[in-house]
Order: C-alpha cells, then sequence, then structure tokens
C-alpha cells in the first residue's frame, strides 16, 4: 500500500469484518482515482490487537485524509426505533435483545438524519481504538448506508423493493416502499439455497407482491447467480442491481468495491471535505 499525494483531498473508506479491512481510497478531484486494498485480521486472540496491529503496519491509512469513513460488520446490533436518542438507553436495549458481555456497546453514527440510528456491540476495545486513530472518521454499521439507499431509491419508483446483499456467509436484506424503511437485518447461511429461503420467507411475511414489487441482488458470493435463478421462480422482477451512476465516476475498477462501500461513497459526496 503506497501513500497518496495530497491527503485531504481523498477520501478513506474502511470496511471491517473479523476477517479483514477492506480499503477503498479515491480523490475528491482526480477522476480514475481508484485505489483498493484488503488487509487480513484473521487469526488467534484478541480482534483488537489484530486490528491495531494491521493498521499501524500500513501507515498509509494514517495519513490525513480529507473525509474518513469506517463501516463495520457487527455480529451484534440493533436498530433503533425513532424516539430512541439517549446512548444509555439505546444500550440497555441493545444488551437486552442478545446475550454479550464482554463487548462494549457503541451508537453507530448515520449518513443523514432521517434514518434508523444502528446499535452495535462491539470487542471491547475497538469502538475507543478506532475514534483515536481516525478522529475525523464517521463509524456506520453495515446496515446504514443499505438503509438510506434503500430508502432513497423506493421513494422515486411506485413498487415496493428487496434489497439482497450477498456475502460469503451473510445476507443483509432491506425492504422498503414510498421511501420508508420497512425492515433490514442481516443473516448468516451455509448453503445458498439456505439464503433463498430466508429471502422468500421474509418477501411472505412482509406481504410483497410477486408481479409487481422488486427484488434486487447484489453481492460477491460466487453462487450470486444460482440464488437469482432460484428467486426467479417466485418472484418476476428478481433481478441484478445495478452500481449507481453516481459510482461510475470514481474509475475503472469501480465494479471491485464491495456493495455497502460503494453506497458509503456515493452517499457521502455532499459531505466530502475540501
Amino acid at each position: 500500500m503506497k501513500n497518496v499525494n495530497r491527503p485531504e483531498l481523498w477520501i478513506l473508506l474502511l470496511g471491517i469484518d473479523e476477517k479483514e479491512i477492506t480499503v477503498v481510497r479515491y480523490s475528491t478531484t482526480q477522476q480514475n482515482s481508484l485505489i483498493t486494498d484488503e488487509i487480513s485480521v484473521a487469526g488467534p486472540g484478541d480482534f483488537k490487537q489484530r486490528l491495531e496491529a494491521a493498521v499501524y503496519d500500513n501507515e498509509p491509512l494514517l495519513q490525513d485524509y480529507g473525509n474518513i469513513r469506517i463501516v463495520i460488520r457487527a455480529k451484534n446490533f440493533l436498530l433503533l426505533p425513532p424516539d430512541v436518542t439517549d446512548e444509555a438507553e439505546a444500550e440497555q436495549l441493545l444488551r437486552a435483545s442478545v446475550a454479550s458481555a464482554n463487548e462494549e456497546a457503541s451508537l453507530a453514527d448515520t449518513l443523514g438524519d432521517e434514518e434508523p440510528r444502528v446499535a452495535m456491540l462491539l470487542e471491547e476495545g475497538v469502538f475507543g481504538f478506532l475514534k483515536r486513530t481516525f478522529a475525523n472518521g464517521q463509524i456506520y454499521s453495515h446496515l446504514t448506508p443499505l438503509i438510506k439507499a434503500a430508502t432513497e431509491l423506493s421513494a422515486t419508483v411506485a413498487h415496493r423493493q428487496m434489497h439482497i446483499n450477498l456475502e460469503e456467509t451473510t445476507m443483509d436484506v432491506t425492504v422498503a416502499g414510498e421511501g420508508r424503511l420497512e425492515a433490514a437485518n442481516t443473516f448468516s447461511f451455509k448453503d445458498i439455497n439456505d439464503a433463498a429461503y430466508f429471502a422468500l420467507k421474509m418477501w411472505e411475511t412482509l406481504g410483497l407482491d410477486q408481479r409487481s414489487d422488486e427484488l434486487l441482488l447484489t453481492g460477491k458470493h460466487k453462487d450470486r447467480g444460482q440464488l437469482l435463478e432460484t428467486l426467479r421462480r417466485y418472484v418476476e422482477t428478481a433481478m441484478p442491481e445495478m452500481i449507481p451512476a453516481k459510482a461510475l465516476k470514481l474509475g475503472e475498477k469501480v465494479a471491485e468495491i464491495p456493495h455497502i462501500l460503494l453506497q458509503a461513497a456515493v452517499q457521502g459526496n455532499n459531505t466530502e471535505k475540501r
């Protein structure tokens, strides 16, 4: 990984999960400037220590970027009711919903004022490390960019939409209609048929119409095509989700960016520092 010139004119996006850090960097003044990297944090022992080592071993991450956004895929999270704004109350609700005593609660920032806030449980010390190391960084749950994207797109069409982001062992599902979020969750799966079952069960539970409502699929899973083929047996409008037009300016490698980070990049354009 190399340093960039004039980092104050660059955006740094970090996607963090238990196995790796996905790094996306691009300039706000240059077209086709996109740089992507992956840093492993897999291994035994304390996750915070592994995360710290990975960050400090890659000095370009510590440059003074103009804008930093950090998206964390936490195992334990909770979409908060709109009237919950107090962090202590949010933590109480989150801990009541999961059985985890060895993690610290973090109330994730949002990309706007209208989306539901997402509380996360992270391993002790992780949130504090990220806030200290990336002082001007915004920290989000992995669901936050997906929620914003789903609600914004649904406001432009006359039907409801289900979005599925299919990763290696998880699928993120958001449902929205008329600019309002109806559901958002992440499911773990081992077999692609299980992913199809979760999606169709959620579709049925929420009463989506198999002829008029849309199902949009994205993600890097090798069996994404197989899942789409299965879903099309039951949902007439199941289709791949297109790359947002705003993202094309990032460069030729834009298709390599994980969908969640791609949405975070697009949504942050209005808040980028110069």
